[in-house]
């Protein structure tokens, strides 16, 4: 158990105003980010401490989630799960910025840009959505579940990059 804070306790120090791998790599395949992750030692150390947490939401052992993140292209773990992950770490970083922000200064305008994390999350899920009924009218299920999926991580990058600008030129 010491190890797991630890782990956590790194992780809340490395995250600071620049965005996380997630945020700043390239746009590719979702099972080379996972390989490039897996590789990175900062993204690593953060998988240590995010895939129990993923694990446990989706009430799965971490071994098998570790495994499925190692196989993203498998047709039985769909690269959904992999892409579902990699939202789930944007937006643990996403709360952890604010947090961070809010810890240092109670009133930063930067992180009261979203006060709550939740509904911020749900409405852009269903803003997601509504695009890609608009859009892709034909798309459906599993296909449809992915374009949500891949809208959800843009609004969450592009938010992690929004206050991390504003942060750089904000004054507390």
């Amino acid at each position: 158990m010491p190890l797991q804070r630890i782990l956590f306790v790194m992780l809340l120090m490395a995250q600071s105003a620049h965005a996380s791998f997630f945020v700043d790599s390239p746009d590719k395949s979702i099972d080379e980010k996972m390989r490039d992750c897996f590789s990175d030692a900062q993204c690593a150390l953060q998988a240590q401490v995010l895939v129990p947490v993923f694990a446990r939401q989706r009430a799965m052992d971490a071994l098998e989630v570790r495994q499925k993140l190692n196989n993203c292209l498998n047709p039985d773990h769909n690269m959904s799960f992999c892409a579902s992950y990699e939202l789930f770490a944007l937006r643990y970083e996403l709360r952890g910025m604010i947090q961070q922000y809010l810890q240092k200064n109670p009133g930063n305008a930067v992180a009261r840009q979203v006060p709550d994390l939740d509904t911020w999350q749900l409405r852009a899920s269903k803003i997601c959505a509504g695009k890609i009924r608009k859009t892709m009218p034909d798309a459906s299920g599993l296909f449809r579940s992915e374009l949500v999926i891949a809208c959800e991580i843009k609004a969450t990058k592009s938010m992690v990059l929004h206050l991390n600008a504003q942060s750089l030129h904000h004054k507390p």
